[in-house]
């Protein structure tokens, strides 16, 4: 499960962040990959959520401009309501007063019992009543003289506070009433006790129902829907306040408010994710397609070095052979002359200088054709081919190295071995890929063993083995493929295996390989016996 999501892991990570290949970095054609991955993250996000977010917010205020406006609204709907049943108490009241006073002479109002009779009589048809006075025109109680006189009452409070309560919609309410002195007359929950002066400033004078969104001494919003009490028979010194807490009536809308920002933040969250992911995947395909451009341009200038280190070699070799091909006859004609000398003839030592550098000139001179004949590789020549002096010719290139790391070379090639048909440059340049591989995984004091069988006629098979690091099992399914490699960074392109499997196909045979960690390599090389005809594509070399 760890190795699935490594893996996933490894697919979405920027690949231009590991370093691995800081040596091909001549050959890219874009060279700042975190900026450009950075500004696409930032572009696309941007046009992606901006709108979401300008969306999100033109709701959201929509929202809260409706819900305000519902909410003035019911305010304003209940402030009138409520006012209309307090007129209607009062106006209630200030009737039967006025029947009172029109039914009854002021020597009946006067007289204490009929006084108790009348009050009894208003409290059974009209209740909200509590006592009744006669107060003359001088402000005592007299006798009658003509002039004017006062009846007076008192409201019931119990009725008006019931009254008031009915209209509660609830918790979060309050409705009460107060002078125009803004002293409270009704009990209120939240805004100041009876008789006391009001927390909140006394509102501006208005003939119809009013509402305002404001906040309190601890800066909570409300909605205050206020009224001037007035009848038609007289104007009153009372104001209804009806006070609603705006957070306490919103909590269902601020929960669904609440849940939608988490739900846009996650969808924020999930968009940048995506984005990030599908981004991350489109760089990283640029930056792979660019890497593999820059690995083929370094192959090519290499293979351009190996071409000129090639056409080099030839020079060399041609100019090196005419000196060699002096030194080697005049060396001769001294050996002919100190043979025909007398005094020489018997001079073994003199002799044996004049063999030592005849030899040294032959071994010069096989050096020479050596380096020609690779030279000559991109020409195509099918012709009999001796396998063990095919291998021969391979192996003196690493002569010195054998020697100075102390490997083991063990080539076995049977007398039954027969000739075969084919192109001498390609057989080498495979024999030599492999050969190089298998110095370069072996540690000094190690084995090399090339062996050759002819188990089918038509068939001859090529086995180098090598008893170095080897192999993990899941890399030789992927061990021909281009530009993979095992080795460290820069040591090898990747192509060398490549390239010597095509060769091998070219020549119509087949690269087989058998490994194991730790004990070691066997590449099996299958030829055909004789080649018939052969692609004429050319292909160079270069290591693993």
């Amino acid at each position: 499960m760890m190795g699935r999501f490594r893996r996933t892991l490894g697919h979405i990570r920027p690949q231009f962040y590991r370093r691995e290949h800081e040596h091909l970095s001549p050959y890219f054609r874009f060279k700042d990959y975190r900026k450009i991955w950075g500004f696409g993250i930032f572009v696309l996000a941007t046009a992606a959520l901006v709108p979401l977010v300008a969306v999100t917010i033109i709701h959201y205020r929509l929202i809260q401009k409706s819900l305000d406006s519902e909410l003035m609204l019911r305010t304003e709907r209940l402030t009138s309501n409520t006012r209309r049943a307090v007129t209607y108490l009062l106006e209630e009241r200030l009737n039967a007063l006025k029947f009172t006073v029109n039914e009854f002479g002021y020597d009946q109002l006067t007289h204490p019992d009929h006084l108790k009779e009348i009050l009894r009589n208003l409290k059974l048809g009209f209740g909200g009543l509590t006592d009744l006075s006669v107060i003359a025109h001088t402000g005592i109680q007299v006798a009658y003289a003509g002039n004017f006189f006062i009846l007076r009452a008192t409201l019931e409070t119990e009725r008006m506070i019931q009254t008031l309560s009915s209209y509660k919609t609830g918790e979060y309410a309050d409705i009460f009433l107060i002078n125009r002195s803004g002293v409270i007359q009704s009990s209120s929950v939240n805004y100041g006790e009876v008789f006391k002066r009001m927390t909140l400033p006394i509102p501006n004078y208005s003939q119809r129902t009013k509402t305002l969104m404001t906040t309190d001494r601890q800066m909570n919003a409300i909605i205050v829907g206020y009224a001037y009490i007035s009848t038609r028979i007289v104007d009153t010194p009372f104001i209804l306040m009806v006070i609603k807490q705006k957070a306490a009536m919103t909590q269902v809308w601020q929960r669904l408010h609440t849940n939608m920002n988490w739900f846009v933040s996650l969808g924020f969250i999930v968009i940048l994710i995506v984005i990030t992911i599908t981004w991350t995947f489109m760089v990283n395909k640029l930056y792979l397609a660019d890497q593999e451009k820059a690995e083929t341009m370094a192959l090519a200038e290499q293979t351009n070095q190996l071409a000129s280190i090639g056409q080099l070699a030839a020079g060399v070799a041609h100019e090196i052979n005419n000196p060699l091909a002096l030194i080697n006859e005049t060396a001769g004609y001294m050996k002919d002359l100190f043979v025909i000398e007398e005094r020489y003839r018997n001079d073994p030592e003199l002799i044996e200088h004049i063999d030592t550098i005849l030899d040294s000139v032959e071994r010069c001179g096989l050096i020479t054709s050596q380096l020609l004949g690779f030279a000559r590789k991109f020409d195509i020549k099918i012709q009999k081919l001796n396998l063990k002096h095919v291998i021969s010719d391979v192996l003196s290139f690493h002569q010195k190295e054998t020697e100075y790391r102390n490997i083991n070379v063990h080539v076995d090639v049977p007398a039954d071995i027969p000739e075969i048909e084919t192109d001498r440059g390609k057989l080498q340049q495979i024999l030599v890929n492999l050969v190089n591989n298998a110095f370069q995984a072996m540690d000094n004091g190690c084995r090399l063993d090339i062996y050759a069988s002819n188990e089918i006629p038509e068939e001859v098979k090529i086995s180098i083995s090598d008893n170095g690091c080897g192999m993990p099992e899941e890399n030789l399914a992927k061990i021909f493929q281009p530009f993979f490699s095992t080795k460290k960074e820069g040591r090898g392109t990747g192509l060398g295996l490549t390239i010597t499997y095509g060769l091998a196909k070219k020549l119509h045979g087949n690269i087989s390989v058998k490994s194991k960690e730790h004990e070691g390599t066997t590449f099996i090389l299958s030829l055909p016996v004789r080649l018939k005809e052969e692609i004429s594509d050319d292909e160079g070399s270069s290591g693993r």
